[in-house]
């Protein structure tokens, strides 16, 4: 079943996972980005991201840059911060959920990173 734009509109203003839904479809065939928004989704801590990194373990990535998709989902409020050091690694924030409580849990400093965090670095 196909859907034309209309319904996925609609809940691009609707709060929750119906907004992750919405903004999921409007990436369309884009695998890299649906992947990364889910990751932005489910960050709980603050994360290293190596850009560089992914690029090449993403099979259809094809050398794209990741940076402005990770600044549209800050814009979006997926990511609170992210902020690019000087050896290219981005340090990224976790926001909240569109329509959900901010996730208030943050890196440890520890060296105890989340699954999700090793899975980026």
């Amino acid at each position: 079943i196909e859907f034309g734009p209309e319904p996925f509109e609609a809940l691009r203003e609707a709060p929750g996972v119906a907004r992750f839904i919405a903004d999921r479809a409007a990436l369309g065939r884009d695998g890299v980005g649906k992947w990364l928004l889910g990751v932005a989704w489910n960050l709980r801590e603050t994360c290293l991201i190596d850009p560089q990194r992914l690029r090449t373990l993403a099979p259809g990535s094809k050398g794209r840059d990741i940076l402005p998709l990770l600044q549209e989902f800050a814009r979006r409020g997926y990511i609170r911060d992210m902020v690019t050091r000087s050896d290219g690694l981005v340090i990224v924030q976790p926001g909240h959920r569109p329509g959900g409580p901010h996730a208030a849990v943050h890196g440890r400093g520890d060296g105890n990173m989340p699954q999700l965090c090793r899975l980026l670095t």
